[in-house]
């Protein structure tokens, strides 16, 4: 019964990356002087507004929700119902309606944000949320207080295994495009 548990063992093993420490490291020069990951406490308005605003998973929803903010002093996005219409229209039914009239010498998508940036700006301009260093999210099934039977391990490792290789992509993209706060070890 051993050797055929340890045939297992040894059929499911697969490569695994090295560890993201081994192959990447924060850049101290981008860092305040220090190697290492750390947060202090920025007391200024202007000191905190400059610092990366983040998420957490009940704003995430929140801001997809709700999506980019609006352009400031800027008329309304609406367009008037035409004469055509019923006098029972509202402004998001006859912007519908209006055959892509975006108003004079207006082209669709000048000026206008892609949908993720716009809500990672607005995410930068309201966040509460704000570190120099990202926090890390919580593991999957963490709150979760019962013993998980086996398929369950299996969704909570793969969820935790896809955290990971969001984040092992999101750093190296950071050391690749330089300036960043990591870069890859020597």
């Amino acid at each position: 019964m051993k050797t055929l548990l340890r045939r297992c063992r040894k059929r499911k093993k697969t490569l695994k990356p090295p560890a993201l420490n081994a192959e990447f490291e924060i850049d101290p020069a981008a860092n305040a002087g220090v190697p290492f990951a750390f947060d202090e406490v920025v007391r200024e308005r202007r000191h905190r507004h400059a610092l990366n605003a983040g998420e957490c998973e009940e704003c995430r929803g929140w801001y997809t929700a709700v999506g980019p903010l609006p352009p400031r002093l800027e008329a309304p996005q609406w367009c008037s119902p035409s004469r055509m219409s019923s006098p029972t229209l509202v402004a998001s039914e006859s912007a519908s309606h209006s055959d892509g009239d975006l108003g004079e010498g207006a082209a669709p998508g000048v000026g206008r944000l892609s949908a993720s940036a716009g809500v990672s700006a607005h995410r930068q301009a309201v966040s509460r949320h704000r570190a120099q260093w990202e926090r890390a999210p919580t593991p999957p099934g963490y709150w979760n207080i019962g013993f998980p039977d086996t398929q369950a391990v299996e969704k909570i490792n793969e969820k935790a295994a896809e955290i990971h290789r969001r984040k092992r992509v999101a750093v190296a993209k950071e050391a690749m495009e330089g300036g960043g706060r990591y870069r890859r070890r020597a």
